[in-house]
């Protein structure tokens, strides 16, 4: 048995003992578990932070995931307590492949960037390295999203989101195509002129037929 089910009593000491337990499953679980709990202890979230950013660097990938997890959603409702965790996110940023969690990361930081500035600029690099190499629409996005929305007076990634958008508009997918609206409307309140070369693009995609 893995010690962790619905009838298993929810106690934060039995938790914190769980997230360091050597076996992955367990681990992932019982932080999974331990969010559940600060919903309704909240008093409980400084003796287990310590815990949960512990495994932001687990060796097992579903452990990390967890943990950013649990963490995005934390941050949502007070990011500046989560500005401690940008070096170790940085670090998963340039240095994890799973796409699934690089989206968790840049949310991240997109509730980050606001909180604190300097984050900014040192995040451009990053997502634009992102942007040019990733054949991943999702994280495609969401880098865009996150830089036009976190700087958008850095004119070098103003353009390259919109070369980047103009190609999410040519999609068969109608999701994409209106992701790609979305964001080129974030760029024309500060940059149309940007978007005005994509004029004819996005009036024909008003003429497409929504499936959904």
């Amino acid at each position: 048995s893995s010690g962790i089910n619905a009838e298993w009593p929810l106690r934060p000491g039995d938790l914190m003992t769980l997230i360091s337990s050597s076996r992955p499953f367990i681990r992932k679980k019982a932080i999974l578990t331990m969010y559940k709990v600060l919903l309704k202890f909240p008093d409980a979230l400084r003796p287990a932070f310590p815990r949960i950013k512990e495994k932001l660097d687990d060796p097992d990938p579903g452990v990390q995931c967890a943990a950013v997890n649990v963490i995005c959603e934390l941050a949502r409702k007070n990011p500046k307590n989560y500005i401690s965790l940008a070096p170790v996110l940085f670090k998963m940023l340039t240095n994890s492949s799973n796409n699934w969690m690089l989206i968790k990361v840049i949310k991240l930081f997109g509730a980050l960037m606001p909180e604190e500035p300097r984050l900014c600029k040192k995040l451009v690099d990053p997502l634009t390295n992102i942007i040019h190499s990733t054949n991943a629409m999702s994280l495609l996005y969401e880098s865009i999203n996150t830089l036009i929305t976190g700087v958008p007076d850095h004119i070098p990634s103003i353009q390259l989101a919109a070369q980047k958008l103009n190609i999410m508009l040519d999609d068969s997918d109608q999701n994409l195509k209106y992701l790609g609206l979305l964001a080129l409307n974030q760029i024309l309140k500060h940059h149309p002129k940007y978007v005005s070369p994509l004029k004819d693009k996005i009036i024909k995609c008003l003429d497409d037929k929504d499936e959904r």
